[in-house]
């Protein structure tokens, strides 16, 4: 097990906003954990990833078998400390806060994905109001959908 990053007794966790176009439609890529909740891809960063990106590519590869020949990253200019979001007392995270620096992830193609079964349960492409839809009763990772899709809206506009 990797070394949690909490050199300023924080944690640091990236999560990716993954996107590809299908036709006319935007789908986004949204996990479900083994506990059954959805999410957004990413975790923490560990002591041993050069930087944040560094740590998005890591959990990329760990959680759907991605390369950064896959896709496009480019960092979103946002990031926010949440407090208690781990409740298991046994867990190192517990009761620690954590700062969530998110990321737009454009996938090159239709990509495989390799889902480890001890970590993610499943993964579905979705359109934007279904994905809302499943990160309802999680408001942190709403909130950083809704993020993204800002961040998506604004690079859409500057590559016109």
């Amino acid at each position: 097990m990797a070394n949690l990053d909490l050199s300023d007794g924080k944690m640091k966790n990236v999560r990716a906003v993954v996107w590809r176009k299908e036709g006319d439609k935007r789908l986004f890529l949204i996990t479900q954990e083994c506990g059954g909740g959805f999410t957004i891809p990413g975790g923490c960063k560990d002591l041993e990833d050069k930087d944040l990106e560094g740590a998005l590519e890591r959990e990329l590869c760990e959680e759907l078998g991605l390369a950064p020949k896959d896709y496009l990253m480019s960092r979103i200019d946002w990031e926010k400390e949440y407090e208690d979001l781990y409740r298991n007392p046994k867990s190192e995270r517990y009761q620690k806060n954590t700062i969530i620096y998110p990321f737009l992830v454009h996938m090159k193609g239709r990509v495989p994905l390799i889902l480890p079964p001890d970590e993610i349960r499943g993964a579905i492409w979705l359109e934007e109001q279904d994905a809302r839809r499943v990160l309802r009763d999680i408001p942190h990772m709403k909130e950083i959908f809704e993020i993204g899709l800002k961040a998506l809206e604004n690079q859409e506009i500057f590559s016109l």
